[in-house]
C-alpha cells in the first residue's frame, strides 16, 4: 500500500480534528488528539494517538493504543465516514495572481536615473472553475489508493493551469459570492478521471505482470522439483503423486492469475465551483525626460519615486547578487498588485525587481551599460 507524503497526510489530520474542535498535541511524528464527546463515540475511544511515517527512517514498533495514519488505514477510513455527506458542494476563492510582463528590454540609453513606468495592457479576469475530487483505489496483489482532482473551466474543458494552481495554492478563508452561470459537469469530469486512471492502471499492470512473472516462474520450478524427486519403486503411485502436484500447481497458478488482476475503482468525494482571479499587466519602461518617439507609450503611466534608506529585504532576499543591491540608486513604482524598483549605477547599469502583492519576485534583471545581462 502506498502512503501520501507525511506532511500532506499530516496537515490533512490537524485541519481535519481542528474542525471538529478536537485539541491536538502535536510531536515529531505524531499527533495526540484529545476527542470530543461526538468524535469519541465515533471512533471508539477518547484519545487517538497518530503516528505519521517518515519514509526515510526505519518503521518504529508501535505500542498498543498507536496508529499509523496513512490511506486506507482503519482511522483514515473512520475520518472519511465522518466527512461522508458534508462538504460535498464547496464555493472556494483564491488569491489573486499577478503576473507583469515587460514590454521593453533594459537598454543602456535610459542613463538618467528618472523613471517612468507605462501599464501598455491590462488583462484582468475572475473566471470560474469546476474542481472535482475523487477517491481512486487500484487493487490487485497490492493496493494502492490516492486522491485525485480534475478541473474543469466554465465550458467543461480541462484547465491544467488552473488544476496546477490549485495544488499549490490554499485557498481564502472567505467563500465568494455564488456564480449562478456555472453549473458543474460531473460527467465530463468522471470521464477524464476514468481515463487518467486507466493511463496510471496500465502503468502498473506492466509492473504487476513482472511480479507474476516471478511468482509463476517460482511455483513452478518448485514443484518440478518435486515432481522430480518423487521416486516411490512403484510406476503407477509415483505417476499420481505427480498428477496430484500438477493439480495443485494448476490451482495455485489459477489463484495467482486471479489475485494479480487489477481492480479499478473510482469514487467522488467532493465538488468545488473556485473563483481564480488574474490580472497580467504588459510594462515599459521610459525615461521620464525623454520619451521614445520611435516607441510612443500609451496606457496608464506611473512615475517612478526615489526610494530612499536601505533596499527592502525582499531585494536582499534575491541570489547571489543581493550584495550588490545596495549599491544601486533606486526607484520605486507601487500599486495595488505589484511593487516594482528601478534600479541605478553609474558603473553596472540597470536592474528591475518585480514583486508582486504578497512579496513574492516575479522577474529580476541585470543590463550593463554595454547592452549585456549580468
Amino acid at each position: 500500500m502506498t502512503t501520501a507524503p507525511p506532511s500532506s497526510m499530516r496537515a490533512f489530520a490537524e485541519a481535519f480534528f481542528t474542525h471538529f474542535g478536537a485539541p491536538i498535541e502535536a510531536g515529531p511524528d505524531e499527533l495526540i488528539v484529545e476527542l470530543p464527546d461526538t468524535l469519541a463515540t465515533h471512533f471508539g475511544r477518547p484519545r487517538l494517538y497518530l503516528v505519521f511515517p517518515t519514509g526515510h527512517d526505519k518503521p518504529r514498533d508501535l505500542s498498543p493504543h498507536e496508529d499509523v495514519l496513512v490511506y486506507g488505514s482503519r482511522i483514515f477510513e473512520r475520518m472519511l465516514a465522518l466527512l461522508d455527506g458534508q462538504g460535498e458542494l464547496a464555493r472556494l476563492a483564491y488569491p489573486r495572481q499577478v503576473v507583469v510582463a515587460l514590454e521593453t528590454e533594459l537598454k543602456p540609453s535610459l542613463r538618467r536615473p528618472e523613471f517612468r513606468l507605462v501599464e501598455t495592457a491590462v488583462d484582468d479576469r475572475q473566471p470560474w472553475v469546476q474542481i472535482f475530487n475523487f477517491r481512486v483505489t487500484y487493487r490487485s496483489d497490492e493496493k494502492e489508493e490516492m486522491f485525485e482532482t480534475i478541473v474543469l473551466d466554465a465550458n467543461g474543458r480541462p484547465d491544467p493551469a488552473a488544476e496546477a494552481l490549485i495544488r499549490s495554492t490554499a485557498p481564502l478563508a472567505d467563500p465568494p459570492e455564488p456564480s449562478p452561470a456555472l453549473e458543474p459537469q460531473p460527467e465530463q469530469a468522471a470521464a477524464l478521471m476514468r481515463q487518467r486512471a486507466a493511463d496510471h492502471a496500465a502503468k502498473l499492470q506492466q509492473s504487476m505482470q513482472t511480479r507474476l512473472e516471478k511468482v509463476l516462474l517460482r511455483l513452478t520450478g518448485f514443484y518440478r522439483r518435486l515432481m522430480a524427486e518423487i521416486d516411490t519403486g512403484q510406476p503407477d503411485q509415483a505417476e499420481q503423486a505427480r498428477a496430484d502436484l500438477q493439480q495443485e500447481l494448476d490451482r495455485k497458478i489459477a489463484d495467482e492469475l486471479e489475485r494479480h488482476q487489477l481492480h479499478l475503482n473510482l469514487t467522488p468525494i467532493s465538488t468545488a465551483v473556485a473563483l481564480l482571479p488574474f490580472v497580467h499587466y504588459r510594462l515599459a519602461i521610459g525615461d521620464q525626460s525623454r520619451p521614445d518617439p520611435a516607441n510612443p507609450l500609451t496606457g496608464s503611466e506611473r512615475l517612478a519615486t526615489p526610494y530612499e534608506g536601505s533596499p527592502p529585504p525582499a531585494i536582499n532576499a534575491v541570489d547571489r547578487l543581493s550584495r550588490q543591491w545596495n549599491r544601486y540608486r533606486w526607484q520605486v513604482v507601487a500599486s495595488d498588485d505589484y511593487t516594482i524598483y528601478l534600479g541605478h549605477h553609474w558603473l553596472w547599469g540597470l536592474a528591475v525587481l518585480v514583486l508582486d502583492y504578497n512579496g513574492t519576485m516575479l522577474h529580476q534583471q541585470q543590463v550593463g551599460w554595454g547592452g549585456s545581462s549580468r
